[in-house]
């Protein structure tokens, strides 16, 4: 049986864990009916945009693409999070409407669901079968 080293093992779970959690987003849905809470739309391929997006207004419905706002705007807002669009989209004018809510999230197609944070789940349950197989290595 072949021993791992406690300094490899960590080094190799540094490196995926760190993977895992600099994965952009490439591919969101796109709505194709604004007005169809339901209708997720089209699976698409977003290039060079690194988040997937989510607006909802009162007199807009919900509209799901990428590149809808800048990266800094999502950075600010975190990755799974929402909240009131910037005022300056210009093919947006509803932006500014009370009830206006923007979402941002970096994994694909993640701006499906209300809730769009799928990285916490993912990196849990990387880190716990992690420790398993370190745990399982020391006994």
């Amino acid at each position: 049986m072949a021993v791992i080293s406690l300094g490899n093992l960590f080094t190799a779970v540094a490196v995926f864990c760190a993977l895992i959690t600099t994965i952009n987003a490439t591919n969101c849905y796109n709505t194709t009916d604004p007005n169809n809470s339901n209708d997720r739309g089209k699976k698409i391929d977003c290039g060079s945009y690194t988040y997937c997006t989510k607006m909802t207004a009162p007199s807009l419905g919900t509209v799901r693409t990428c590149g809808l706002v800048s990266d800094a705007f999502c950075n600010a807002v975190g990755d799974g999070n929402c909240g009131a669009p910037p005022t300056n989209l210009a093919n947006l004018p509803v932006t500014s409407e009370a009830g206006a809510n923007l979402c941002c999230c970096k994994s694909d197609y993640c701006n499906v669901s209300a809730s769009l944070s799928h990285n916490t789940v993912l990196i849990s349950v990387c880190l716990l079968s992690l420790a398993s197989f370190i745990m399982s290595k020391l006994v």
